[in-house]
């Protein structure tokens, strides 16, 4: 199963990442102070139907930006191929399993910053 991430404004713009990714999203999340614990509890076992407002989107994506994503070495190989985090497939390929977790978290700050919020599916 995966879980959808779709921009409140633009169903077209989305992102998709695997459960277990998703409960380790919450977790890099927690600590931020954003969330509450009722919703990081929900978060980690029953997303479906959640939604993050256009602020919150902002901040979340803020902290993963300077928290995570600034400190990341980056390199070619940290890129997935084009469409990776949309596809409703992941075709590793020669993409390197161990650079899926820095390349998700840019992804998903990419998005939370320029969303209008987000529900989850």
């Amino acid at each position: 199963m995966s879980v959808i991430l779709t921009d409140l404004s633009d169903e077209t713009h989305w992102l998709k990442i695997g459960n277990a990714g998703w409960r380790e999203t919450i977790a890099v999340l927690e600590p931020f102070g954003i969330l509450s614990p009722e919703q990081v509890a929900r978060l980690k076992v029953n997303w479906v139907g959640e939604q993050f407002t256009e602020s919150v989107a902002r901040l979340i994506g803020d902290r993963l930006v300077n928290e995570y994503v600034a400190k990341i070495t980056w390199s070619e190989a940290v890129y997935p191929p084009d469409g990776f985090w949309h596809g409703l497939g992941h075709d590793l390929g020669e993409y390197d399993v161990d650079t899926q977790w820095p390349s998700w978290l840019r992804a998903f700050a990419g998005f939370c910053m320029t969303c209008r919020g987000f529900d989850i599916c």
